[in-house]
Formats: C-alpha cells, structure tokens, sequence
C-alpha cells in the first residue's frame, strides 16, 4: 500500500477540512455548515467593511496546505489575464477565490469539498449597508 516506486502520494486525507476551525473561528458559520447568510439563488453572503481584504482572508485561511495556481481568461475582452487563484488540495478538495464576480463588484470563494464540517458553497464579500 505505499507509493511505489514512481513516489507521490499512496492516500492522503489532506484537505479542506484541516483549516475548518480556523475559518470557522474567523467567519460565521452556520450549524449546517455554510458561511455567512443565505443571498440570491445558492450564493452565500459575507457582508463586511472591506470586502476584498476578507475574501482574500478567507482564502488564504481556506487553502492553507494546498497547492495554488492561477486562473486565467481564455478568451473574451482580457484574453491572458489572471481572473482568480484555485487552491487544491491531495483529497480532491479545492478553494477558488476571484477578486470580482460576474454578479457583483466583489470578491468571490468557491468551496468544493469531499468531506469537511461544512458544504460546498459560493460565497460573496459584499459591502455592510448594501
């Protein structure tokens, strides 16, 4: 049951769900497992003072031990540029943050989770007093 001889991983469990007390420490989460409060459709909402230092903050606390990588446009008015960073983690698990949403102005984390204390989510960092 090792890794045999091409190395890696042979299991791991290294996912989302390693830094759940820290987001849940640092975020309101429901006893069902979603942050922040029920917005439009599936999204959830985080209001704050400054939604882009808190959903950058949120991500960088949701893909502790992950790898990250860029997102970038494929095509479209800005072909090339980065539109967001995907954490990934060994078990599958993944955090994608975009600095903006198509639905709104402000940041965006998208959870998608095998396994963790709380659900796969859309969340939205939107203004206090919107």
């Amino acid at each position: 049951m090792g890794g045999g001889a091409g190395g890696g991983y042979s299991s791991s469990t290294a996912g989302l769900h390693d830094n759940a007390a820290a987001l849940a420490g640092a975020f309101p989460m429901t006893k069902s497992g979603y942050f922040g409060m029920a917005g439009l459709g599936k999204a959830r909402l985080i209001f704050s003072d400054d939604p882009a230092a808190d959903g950058l903050k949120f991500f960088t606390i949701a893909s502790k031990g992950a790898k990250i990588t860029q997102l970038f446009h494929d095509e479209g008015p800005k072909p090339g540029r980065v539109k967001g960073l995907k954490a990934s983690f060994p078990n599958g698990d993944f955090v994608t943050f975009r600095p903006t949403t198509a639905t709104s102005k402000n940041p965006g984390v998208q959870l998608t989770v095998n396994s963790a204390p709380f659900k796969s989510q859309k969340i939205h960092f939107e203004k206090k007093g919107k």
